[in-house]
């Protein structure tokens, strides 16, 4: 699985914040009307709440297990709801719940939007997409971890990103929220 090449790419931080021993993933998912791919589940329980950074750019992504969870998840999917709305062809499908749907995961300093096209009911099958501020939405037929890692050691470059970032793999660490 590709999260052991995120692992090994930038390591997760030594006290993570919101971890959770036992996540009751059932009532997450159930929160959230659907299940939860199972490499982002894995993120979660290994990096916990915080953001990739290089002292340059930086982006977030939403921890499930965090206990603000639901409401940063709502507050994306309204975002994202209000810019399909004033800018409809820049947006592939409606926002989730539809299927297909698009469904955040994260987002950047500059705007930038990363999340999922649910195509089926099967999210371990569910494409990548990301969109910066002034271009439509780019898909990845890769899973999260694969979409991190990859871009992060830059066999991929999403549009999204600042060209530039990352310069060096080496300067990217994981810096956890205050718990």
């Amino acid at each position: 699985m590709a999260i052991e090449e995120l692992l090994a790419l930038v390591a997760p931080p030594a006290k993570m914040s919101h971890a959770q021993a036992h996540p009751d993933w059932d009532a997450i998912e159930r929160a959230v009307g659907t299940r939860l791919p199972t490499d982002y589940r894995a993120y979660a329980t290994h990096y916990g709440s915080g953001r990739f950074d290089d002292d340059t750019y930086t982006f977030w992504v939403i921890n499930p297990l965090s206990p603000t969870y639901l409401s940063q998840f709502a507050a994306e999917l309204d975002l994202w709801r209000f810019r399909r709305e004033a800018f409809p062809c820049e947006y592939p499908a409606a926002i989730f719940p539809a299927i297909p749907g698009l469904f955040p995961w994260g987002c950047d300093e500059d705007g930038g939007m990363m999340g999922w096209l649910v195509e089926s009911n099967d999210p371990d099958q569910w494409p990548v997409v990301a969109k910066n501020r002034d271009e439509s939405f780019e898909r990845f037929d890769l899973n999260f971890s694969t979409f991190l890692a990859q871009s992060l050691n830059h066999r991929i470059r999403p549009r999204v990103w600042r060209p530039d970032y990352p310069e060096d793999i080496r300067q990217v660490s994981f810096r956890p929220d205050p718990s």
